[in-house]
């Protein structure tokens, strides 16, 4: 579960270099989906994080694939290599307001970050999508890919008892149910199912059921370079069939064990609008956003137990007082089963710096 808070507020005296996160990542395919060196180059216009890439060029491959930042001197190169790829805005559309996710030959799938500042969106890290805090290189597909490749499993995956039980629900319910899970499933080079996480889901009954049946797919070798690799694609399971058009938020569960927890606590007490100081406010140009990912668990007994940054504003001092700020929240406990349990969920904060005579400030849940 996530929220969104937007807020907007008289600006301070006094400007600032800075640059913001596009809320909605419109331009992103203008910006990178092409093959001119040129413009993907106006696009990086300091270092890059790079999480992880496939190029079929021997030489960008060994100067690019593995995650490492991009420095100023290099991104001559760089902007070459990522022409090469041909990237092509995804089917699919990330829930986080400033991530673009695209696809390249033979079906990789990448995720693109961006920010806007006063000479237009630049790009801050590109990587194969769904790979947060992984170690690991391995390729991420997307499902199109990996789905001609399949050889044993149900194309709408979920267990029979569960099957049963959802059927059930539904006969008892005055409208039908939808169940959902969206899950990273990784194969080894011999296609076997080797991993399904789970990124979100309707309900625990969904995690069990839809994992279950995942874990029995098998698939022939997805081939990159002339070779069989392990490979992960993000996968939506749906029942009845009807699939999702995005992809969930991008936001790693804070806690797994919690996901499909969705009895939502109310919160109670807390200020939802968190403004920077003043000496933020003076390094903020006048009609910028900043925007900042925060994860958070409740206890059952509505404290908020855990709160970190998962999206950062680039401006740690302002980071620490949106946590700070999150960890004073109070909420009425979820319930599960009759009994108060924990919870975990995220929420975006957005920040705008406006001139005028007064500010506003607006809520979105």
């Amino acid at each position: 579960m996530r929220g969104l808070i937007a807020v907007a507020l008289v600006a301070a005296c006094g400007s600032a270099q800075t640059v913001r996160y596009d809320p909605t990542a419109d331009h992103a395919p203008s910006v990178i989906a092409t093959r001119d060196i040129g413009t993907m180059r106006a696009a990086l216009r300091g270092p890059v994080l790079d999480g992880g890439l496939w190029f079929d060029d021997v030489v960008c491959r060994k100067q690019f694939a593995m995650p490492r930042t991009i420095p100023a001197q290099e991104l001559d190169a760089f902007a070459g290599c990522l022409a090469g790829l041909g990237l092509l805005p995804s089917p699919r559309h990330h829930e986080l307001p400033d991530v673009g996710l695209f696809t390249y030959a033979p079906g990789i799938e990448v995720e693109a970050w961006f920010a806007v500042g006063p000479r237009g969106a630049q790009l801050v890290s590109i990587g194969f999508a769904g790979n947060e805090g992984s170690t690991a290189w391995i390729p991420s597909v997307a499902v199109e890919a990996l789905e001609p490749l399949r050889v044993v499993g149900d194309s709408h995956p979920i267990d029979a008892d569960v099957r049963a039980e959802l059927d059930a629900v539904s006969k008892g319910a005055s409208e039908e149910v939808f169940a959902w899970g969206w899950y990273k499933l990784c194969v080894d080079r011999e296609g076997n199912v080797i991993d399904v996480g789970v990124r979100d889901a309707w309900s625990r009954i969904a995690v069990g059921g839809f994992g279950r049946a995942l874990h029995q797919w098998k698939f022939r070798p997805f081939v990159l370079g002339g070779q069989a690799m392990p490979v992960c694609s993000l996968v939506a399971a749906t029942y009845p069939a009807q699939a999702p058009d995005k992809l969930p938020l991008g936001v790693p569960p804070l806690e797994p064990s919690t996901v499909g927890l969705h009895a939502s606590p109310q919160r109670v007490s807390g200020d939802p609008y968190v403004q920077p100081t003043n000496d933020l406010k003076r390094r903020i140009a006048n009609g910028y956003e900043l925007i900042a990912n925060v994860r958070f668990c409740i206890d059952d007994q509505g404290n908020v137990d855990h709160a970190d940054v998962y999206e950062s504003t680039g401006l740690p001092d302002y980071d620490h007082r949106l946590v700070d700020a999150v960890k004073t929240w109070k909420y009425r406990p979820a319930f599960a089963d009759g009994k108060p349990v924990r919870t975990c969920r995220d929420v975006t904060f957005m920040y705008t710096q406006q001139t005028g005579p007064r500010g506003r400030s607006s809520v979105f849940r």
